[in-house]
C-alpha cells in the first residue's frame, strides 16, 4: 500500500468516526430530552460522554490525514494556496473550537443534573438546565452545518 493510500484510509476513517460521533449524539441527545427524571438523564449522559471523548481523535486523524494528502496528494499544495482549502482549514478550527466549548459547557450540565438528580441542586438550577440544553443543541446543529460545509467543499473542490 502506497503512503497516499494509507493517508486517504486514515481521512475516511476519521471521516466514520466524526459522523458516528455526529449521530451518536443526535440519538442520546434526543433521548436526554425525552427523559422525565434526572437520574435517567444522568445515566444518558454518562453514555454521551465517551463519544464527545472521541471527537478530538477524530480531529487529529483529520488533520493529520489531511496534511498527509496534501503532501502525498498529485497537486502540489502551500499553506492558504487555495481558497476552498483555506476554508476548509478554518471552519475546521471552529467546528474543533466549538467542541471543545461544548465539552466544557457539557460538563458543568453533567454536573448540575447530578445534583438535580441527589436533590442538592440549588434554587433555580432547572432554569440553568434548560438553558445549558439550548446551548448544547445550538452546538450540535452549527458543528452538523459545518461538517456538512466542509464534506462539500471536499467534494466539490470549487475553482481548483
Amino acid at each position: 500500500m502506497q503512503a497516499i493510500h494509507f493517508s486517504l484510509l486514515l481521512h475516511f476513517v476519521a471521516l466514520g468516526v466524526l459522523g458516528a460521533i455526529i449521530v451518536s449524539g443526535w440519538l442520546l441527545n434526543a433521548q436526554y430530552l425525552r427523559a422525565t427524571d434526572y437520574l435517567t438523564r444522568l445515566q444518558i449522559l454518562r453514555l454521551i460522554r465517551p463519544i464527545g471523548l472521541l471527537s478530538p481523535l477524530s480531529i487529529a486523524l483529520f488533520l493529520l490525514s489531511g496534511i498527509g494528502n496534501m503532501i502525498l496528494g498529485r497537486k502540489d499544495y502551500a499553506l492558504f494556496s487555495d481558497t476552498w482549502l483555506t476554508v476548509k482549514l478554518l471552519l475546521f478550527v471552529v467546528v474543533a473550537a466549538i467542541g471543545i466549548f461544548s465539552g466544557l459547557r457539557s460538563k458543568c450540565r453533567a454536573k448540575l443534573v447530578e445534583l438535580l438528580a441527589d436533590g442538592r441542586a440549588p434554587q433555580g438550577s432547572a432554569e440553568v438546565l434548560k438553558s445549558l440544553d439550548d446551548q448544547q443543541r445550538w452546538f450540535m446543529i452549527i458543528q452538523t452545518v459545518l461538517v456538512l460545509i466542509i464534506l462539500t467543499l471536499s467534494v466539490s473542490k470549487p475553482h481548483a
